[in-house]
């Protein structure tokens, strides 16, 4: 077997269907590859759809199931079982293009490499509901979408649509078993680098991101990144990084210093609960019946996500002194 498509996912049975349909119209022949499923212990009927589906589908299907362990223990078990030398990571709710497969393979025949992997090119679903909010989040995502260029570094190791050869994965990565939103794919593409990893990028393996957004969710994922960045930057130590955080030391230069700061304080007394509660969230539920406002969406969604990062991250922070002010078995520390 040449090509083993791994699918993890967790109780999203009907998006992962048309995934797998689409697999189906590949150009790629079908029987020069196949999908490994591998479930997060699903309780959606997905187990039950993939036996169904093997019968129709026109390539081997297979079906890994886990007990709930989150992503990165899914990912493993699925690269684990794969049959081929080459591994595509597609996600459970990326539609692929017909040429999507081809597209991979044509690049690993030209980087025959071990280290070389592929990344594809990833554009927002237009069969989603076209809210305001919807059309104006897919523009913010848009641009964190690579578009043109060749070889690109670790911050574009989105396993979303990333193809590798799996030898060079087993022997210099495989995901760390962390928590959801910890950018576990991020600090894998690090380590991979590290070792030697080259990540090119085909602008035709495209994939459509068939995922619909609200303000709920945005937010609520924004958080929980920011909750879990100590994850990323405990063990990427990159400057853009801490940035991020706001965990830089004047070591890092005057400059950088003062502009963390100053952006800090212009988002703290701009961008704090009482302005996204009553003034950002209602402007933006209005878009949907006053058209004129929806220019300016993006911009505005691009805040709410950032306020509850922020969120997250003091929310982390706060839990952390917290627990260093406690001595073992919840016993407290008492200061001199």
């Amino acid at each position: 077997m040449k090509l083993s498509v791994e699918i993890s996912t967790y109780n999203r049975k009907e998006v992962l269907r048309l995934v797998l349909e689409g697999l189906a119209r590949q150009t790629y022949p079908s029987d020069q590859f196949e999908v490994v499923v591998s479930d997060d212990g699903s309780t959606d009927g997905t187990p039950e759809m993939i036996q169904r589906m093997r019968e129709t589908v026109p390539y081997s299907l297979r079906l890994v199931g886990n007990k709930h362990q989150g992503c990165g223990h899914t990912h493993n078990a699925g690269i684990l079982a794969a049959a081929g030398h080459i591994v595509l990571m597609l996600a459970d709710d990326i539609l692929p293009v017909p040429r999507l497969l081809e597209e991979h393979m044509r690049d690993h025949a030209e980087h025959s490499d071990s280290s070389v992997a592929i990344v594809g090119r990833l554009k927002q679903s237009e069969n989603l509901p076209q809210t305001i909010f919807q059309k104006g989040w897919d523009r913010v995502i848009k641009g964190l979408f690579p578009v043109n260029g060749k070889e690109m570094d670790y911050t574009n190791f989105w396993v979303s649509n990333l193809s590798f050869k799996k030898d060079f994965m087993i022997r210099h990565g495989m995901f760390l078993d962390l928590p959801a939103g910890s950018h576990e794919d991020l600090e894998l593409g690090h380590r991979l680098q590290r070792s030697g990893m080259r990540l090119m990028f085909n602008p035709l393996a495209v994939g459509f991101h068939h995922h619909a957004e609200t303000i709920q969710s945005v937010s609520s994922r924004s958080y929980v990144h920011g909750y879990n960045w100590h994850f990323l930057e405990e063990r990427v130590p990159d400057l853009p990084v801490r940035i991020r955080s706001g965990n830089v030391v004047l070591a890092d230069g005057v400059g950088v210093s003062l502009q963390c700061f100053l952006r800090q304080l212009v988002r703290t007394i701009f961008l704090n609960r009482v302005t996204i509660q009553s003034m950002v969230v209602p402007l933006i539920e209005k878009s949907e019946s006053v058209k004129w406002v929806a220019f300016s969406v993006p911009f505005l969604s691009k805040k709410v996500a950032s306020y509850h990062f922020r969120r997250g991250l003091k929310d982390y922070r706060r839990k952390a002194s917290h627990r260093l002010r406690r001595g073992p078995q919840g016993v407290n520390v008492v200061k001199p």
